[in-house]
C-alpha cells in the first residue's frame, strides 16, 4: 500500500511539472472567436495610453453598430505581438511596421487594410541636454521595431554612429521610463509614457519622430488573408468602425478628453498631454491621421524596412488590400 501511494504522488508531481513547463512557453493569446461577428486585436500599447480609438469604438457604440464584438489582448513586446500574428493566433494587428518586416522575409498571407498613425513616439532626453550628440544611451522598445530603425536613420543623418558614439539597450516598454529616471540610459523613446517625466521636470522631448520621417508608417490595421477569404464583412466592419472613432476624436478635442477622463478613468492633465501628443501635434507633428492607405508612404515605410533589414525590397501589393478602405471611404463620404 505504501509503495503504490508513493507512486500516486509522484505522478501527480510530474503532472504538475508538466502543466506548469506548458504554462510558462504559453504566449497568452488566445484564438479568435469563431462567431463571425466576434473579433481579437493584438496590442503592445494599451489603449488608454494614446490609443482610444480603439475603446471608443466600443463605449459609444460603434462597434455594435457596425455588427462587432471586439477583444483587445495585450503583449509585452512587437515579438510576441509578431509571434501570435502569425501563428494564427489572433487574426488582427493594431501594427503595420511588424507586419510589413515579416513580409520582406517571406511571410506570406498579410494585408494591410488601414493606415491610421505615423511614429508614435519622441526621444525623450533630460532637461539639460540640447543636441543629440550629447546623448550616449538610448532605450529601445526592441531590436528591429519601428524605433530601432527609425533612431538609427535619425543618428546618421545627424553624424552620430549608432552603437558607437551611442549605446542601444533594447527593453520592454513598460521597463523604459524606470530606466531612464534611474539614470542607467540617457534617453528613451517614449510616446505618451514619456508625461510621467516631463510633469516632474525630468524630462523633455527633444524631437518627435513623427515630424522627422512624416511618411513612415506605424500603426493601423493588419490582417490575414485567411480572415480576408472568410470574413470579409468582419473587416469591412472593423475598418469602418475605426475610421470612424478615430474621425470623431480627431475632430473633437474637448470631447475626446472628457471622454478619457469619465471613461477610461484619466488624470485630466495626462489626458490633455495624450491628446496633444497623439492627436494635435504639439510636440513637432500629430501622430494620428484620419484612416487612409497612403501607398506612396507604405512603399518608402517597405523601402527604409528593407535597407534597415539588409534584404532586397518587394512590390507593395503583395502586402496591401485597399478593398476596405475604398469601400469605407465612398460609403462614409
Amino acid at each position: 500500500m505504501e509503495r503504490k501511494r508513493y507512486v500516486q504522488v509522484a505522478a501527480v508531481l510530474i503532472a504538475i511539472l508538466i502543466l506548469g513547463v506548458a504554462f510558462y512557453n504559453y504566449v497568452y493569446v488566445p484564438s479568435l472567436p469563431s462567431q463571425s461577428t466576434k473579433l481579437t486585436l493584438v496590442a503592445t500599447v494599451d489603449p488608454k495610453d494614446g490609443f482610444w480609438e480603439y475603446k471608443y469604438a466600443n463605449d459609444t457604440g460603434i462597434y455594435e453598430e457596425e455588427g462587432l464584438e471586439v477583444q483587445i489582448i495585450l503583449v509585452k513586446t512587437p515579438k510576441e505581438m509578431m509571434q501570435a500574428f502569425l501563428a494564427g493566433d489572433v487574426y488582427v494587428t493594431q501594427s503595420v511596421t511588424e507586419p510589413l518586416g515579416a513580409y520582406l522575409t517571406g511571410a506570406k498571407g498579410i494585408r494591410v487594410v488601414s493606415v491610421m498613425a505615423r511614429a508614435s513616439f519622441a526621444l525623450v532626453v533630460k532637461p539639460e541636454v540640447n543636441s543629440i550628440q550629447e546623448v550616449k544611451s538610448v532605450a529601445i522598445p526592441g531590436r528591429g521595431t519601428a524605433g530601432d530603425l527609425l533612431m538609427r536613420e535619425y543618428l546618421v543623418a545627424h553624424g552620430v554612429k549608432p552603437d558607437v558614439d551611442i549605446s542601444f539597450q533594447y527593453l520592454a516598454i513598460p521597463t523604459m521610463l524606470p530606466a531612464f529616471l534611474a539614470g542607467q540610459v540617457d534617453a528613451f523613446l517614449g510616446g505618451t509614457s514619456a508625461y510621467p517625466a516631463l510633469k516632474a521636470g525630468q524630462g523633455k522631448i527633444l524631437f518627435q519622430f513623427a515630424e522627422e520621417f512624416p511618411r513612415y508608417c506605424v500603426s493601423g490595421l493588419t490582417v490575414t488573408e485567411k480572415m480576408i477569404a472568410e470574413k470579409p464583412q468582419v473587416v469591412k466592419a472593423f475598418v469602418k468602425a475605426l475610421y470612424r472613432s478615430q474621425v470623431a476624436l480627431i475632430q473633437n478635442k474637448e470631447k475626446a478628453i472628457e471622454y478619457a477622463v469619465n471613461v477610461l478613468g484619466l488624470d485630466k492633465d495626462y489626458a490633455t498631454f495624450v491628446y496633444e501628443f497623439a492627436f494635435e501635434g504639439k510636440y513637432g507633428a500629430a501622430t494620428k491621421m484620419v484612416p487612409d492607405m497612403p501607398l506612396g508612404d507604405l512603399e518608402y515605410t517597405i523601402g527604409m524596412l528593407a535597407k534597415y533589414m539588409d534584404v532586397p525590397a518587394k512590390p507593395i501589393e503583395g502586402v496591401v488590400d485597399t478593398t476596405f478602405m475604398d469601400q469605407v471611404k465612398k460609403e462614409l463620404g
